[in-house]
């Protein structure tokens, strides 16, 4: 019997390009344990559901470094800032050359200057309101078996990152660093945006939240974003969604819809 830790690093190694053998290699030296091609095979056809980029693994197997990760202390808080090569290459190629500019800035580093004062996005100084709808789709199924692999609440968030910009077809970054002054609290603005997705040529801006039907905040905070990343972007505001999630619910709205200034969001 083999632990979900386990499973979820094989799946991740195996998606990032490796082949059966070296993914077996891998797991076995990590986890100090025995398992064959066969193993890790079972393993990537019962969870294939859960893992899209295998139909286009093919095209940047073998490639090094798949992943380009940087560290920013912000708040006296880590944040592991990522982003998927092949995925973000393969989008800019369908009209989100900004996006593709944005992102890459931060191999260089980030304008820590402008996270040491401020607001954060977390606190919104305002609400909006907004309609939207339950669903569970494949981030709630992702999540489900990302936490099921943590050992404790702390690690469940970056699980569910990691394991979203590995398996999935559409999560480019996590932990994005997004800035911006608000004439209407006229304060400047900071954040960190868990996830940044683009499908069905529009980007999404998702929050992974524990209890996500229960957050009262979410849809304010993820408004302060998607405003921060179309400044920062280019990008127009209509071409952006906001969406949080857990394990069993996922919310999504878009933020030109919103009413700012009201109290409270409404579900329905």
């Amino acid at each position: 019997m083999y632990s979900p830790q386990i499973i979820y690093y094989a799946l991740n190694m195996y998606n990032l390009g490796h082949n059966l053998r070296k993914t077996s290699i891998q797991v076995n030296k990590k986890f100090k344990i025995k398992t064959s091609k066969s193993t890790i095979h079972n393993w990537t056809q019962k969870y294939k559901d859960l893992c899209p980029i295998d139909s286009m693994k093919d095209k940047f197997k073998g490639c090094v470094a798949v992943l380009f990760s940087k560290h920013f202390e912000h708040e006296n808080l880590d944040y592991l800032f990522m982003y998927h090569r092949y995925k973000l290459e393969a989008f800019t190629k369908e009209g989100f050359q900004g996006l593709n500019d944005y992102i890459k800035s931060f191999e260089a580093g980030c304008p820590d200057v402008f996270f040491e004062v401020g607001q954060r996005c977390s606190k919104p100084l305002f609400q909006i309101n907004i309609e939207t709808k339950k669903q569970v789709n494949l981030a709630c199924r992702m999540a489900k078996f990302a936490v099921g692999a943590s050992r404790n609440n702390i690690d469940r968030h970056k699980l569910v990152e990691k394991f979203m910009l590995i398996n999935d077809k559409a999560t480019i970054a996590c932990e994005v660093p997004v800035w911006y002054w608000d004439k209407k609290i006229n304060d400047g603005v900071t954040g960190h945006i868990d996830m940044i997705q683009v499908r069905n040529g529009l980007v999404y801006m998702l929050d992974y939240k524990p209890y996500a039907e229960k957050q009262k905040k979410a849809a304010s905070q993820l408004y302060h974003y998607a405003t921060a990343f179309s400044y920062r972007t280019r990008i127009p505001f209509e071409r952006i969604r906001c969406a949080w999630f857990d394990e069993d619910s996922y919310f999504e709205y878009a933020p030109i819809s919103a009413k700012v200034g009201f109290s409270g969001c409404k579900k329905s």
